[in-house]
């Protein structure tokens, strides 16, 4: 499907409304000075100018058509990229269809401001990309220092009558421990669980990963100190004296 603008190069230039160009050459500001020169070598240095010569009154340069300043160079890039001819490429592949065929000064910058200013590409094709550097976990140096925990939702009903499964897995040895519970239990009946299967067994973790809420894992770790007989004393910004 991509070949198909090729099929631009066989047309006649009659197919997509050139002919009023023809009588554009003369007055344009990109072209005009190559028009005259094309015309009357005698009255120019036709030596800078090699690379022009006009075809059934076009102007050429090489074996790209020129095009003036005129609403035809929009319809010609809006043809190679959106339409039946075109597959909605991206930038450079526009500008390299578009000079395959044609030519003028400001070709790039015209192809590039109609490119990001179409809304259907704007919409469709996302722009921003995750290129920075990922930041790796922590090595860790001791087992059941460091974890990971999650839930696994929506299983089939046990015989305890437990419906899911809370999976805690240790960075160093990545051994797992699979708890079963309920996906109606609150941050408290996960942090009895937590005690009894896990910090009963390894003691309490250094840190502990986990993408759930913030409002649960707030009071999931409200919930495990006040178990353990520690007060949380909280402190804000600029009251120093809380500090002490």
């Amino acid at each position: 499907m991509s070949r198909r603008t090729s099929l631009l190069k066989t047309m006649h230039v009659e197919v997509v409304n050139l002919n009023c160009t023809k009588y554009l050459y003369e007055g344009d500001a990109d072209f005009s000075i190559k028009w005259k020169a094309c015309r009357e070598p005698w009255s120019i240095d036709q030596t800078r100018y090699l690379d022009y010569h006009i075809q059934e009154g076009f102007l050429f340069k090489n074996q790209q058509l020129c095009i003036p300043q005129s609403s035809i160079r929009l319809n010609l890039i809006k043809e190679l990229h959106s339409g039946g001819l075109g597959g909605h490429f991206g930038l450079d592949k526009t500008i390299t269809l578009v000079k395959e065929i044609y030519f003028w000064p400001s070709l790039g910058k015209d192809v590039r401001r109609f490119v990001e200013g179409y809304r259907i590409c704007q919409l469709a094709k996302g722009k921003s990309q995750n290129t920075r550097l990922y930041t790796p976990f922590p090595v860790p140096t001791k087992p059941w220092e460091d974890i990971i925990m999650d839930f696994v939702l929506g299983l089939p009903m046990m015989h305890q009558k437990h419906d899911s499964t809370m999976v805690v897995v240790d960075f160093f040895l990545k051994m797992a421990h699979y708890v079963a519970c309920n996906k109606t239990s609150d941050a408290s009946e996960v942090d009895s669980l937590f005690l009894k299967e896990v910090v009963r067994l390894h003691g309490l973790p250094w840190s502990i990963t986990s993408d759930q809420d913030t409002r649960f894992l707030g009071y999931f770790w409200r919930t495990i100190w006040k178990r353990l007989g520690s007060n949380l004393l909280y402190s804000s910004d600029y009251h120093l004296q809380m500090n002490k």
